[in-house]
Order: structure tokens, then sequence, then C-alpha cells
């Protein structure tokens, strides 16, 4: 993967500005999902952040309902290490992977968006959460659209059908 991309900084998180959006890219993978400089990274990054609109991806998700007892517990520590820094920081939004399925969480004031519908077979999805707030299993994908300080998601399955749509903030 790094010998064909060129990623800014360290190549693993990093961050850059696009009009009115902050991104911020983590790397969950393994030993680095607790890693302590990039957790110092993220807190500094986020601190400095003067956009009104913050979006931070990664791999595995924090809030995501799943059937795989694995996932939920790499999830709970995913949240118990980043849920309180994107919290703090008022993300606007976390995308998040690795469940094959469409799921939409909302926690203090931060909406985790799991899309893993690009192709791949796809997963069911276990008991919801108290923070789930949409749910599907299909292949999909999330049109955002980034108005002044508002945005707009669109989640549309392979079908052209609406999944939902919301905006942020509200």
């Amino acid at each position: 993967y790094f010998d064909y991309f060129v990623l800014p900084g360290n190549e693993r998180w990093y961050s850059f500005d696009y009009g009115a959006v902050h991104f911020a890219i983590l790397d969950m993978n393994g030993k680095f999902r607790r890693n302590e400089e990039q957790i110092a990274w993220l807190k500094q990054d986020l601190e400095t952040n003067r956009a009104p609109i913050t979006f931070v991806m990664y791999h595995q998700p924090a809030l995501s309902a799943s059937t795989n007892s694995e996932r939920l517990k790499e999830a709970a520590e995913i949240y118990e290490t980043w849920g309180p820094i994107f919290e703090k920081h008022k993300v606007t939004a976390v995308f998040q992977g690795h469940n094959h399925n469409y799921q939409r969480a909302e926690k203090n004031g931060v909406v985790y968006l799991t899309s893993g519908g690009g192709g791949a077979p796809l997963y069911p999805i276990g008991p919801l959460l108290p923070e789930t707030k949409g749910s599907k299993v299909a292949h999909h994908f999330v049109k955002i659209s980034v108005e002044a300080r508002q945005v707009l998601f669109e989640v549309i399955d392979i079908d052209g059908v609406e999944v939902e749509t919301f905006r942020l903030p509200r």
C-alpha cells in the first residue's frame, strides 16, 4: 500500500482541509489502535482545527451493531480510546467500515457512520445499540454535500433507493 500511494505526514495518520471541512484520517489497525503518538497527534490536530465541519475516518468501527463478538470487543476498545476525544472536539461525523452493511449511530453529539456496503458480501446486523438511528443490510453508498456550515448525507442502495437522508448540524 505505502509503495503505491503517497500520503501526507507519516502516511498512517494525517489531516487536511477542503473547503469548510477538516478531515482527520486515522489508522486503527492492530498496534495503532491505542498508539500514544497517534492519540497525541489527533488531540493536537483537533485542538488547532478551525473548520466548522470535522470528519474523522478510519476502518474498524467504534459504534456498530455486529453479530461477531470479537468485532464488538474491538468496537468497545476503539470507542473507549477515541470517543471522548471526538466528543470533546465536537467532531461532526466519524466514517468507519469493516462491517459490510450500513449503520448510523449517534452518541454525545457525534454521528458514527458505518459504510461497508461497497460490493463485498454483506454481513447481518446484530442487536441494535441504544445509539443506533438507522441501519440496512445493503450494498450502498453515502453521497455527502457540504453547503456552507451544513452537511447533507444521502444514503442510497444499489438499486438507487434512498435508505435515509439527514443533515448535520440539525
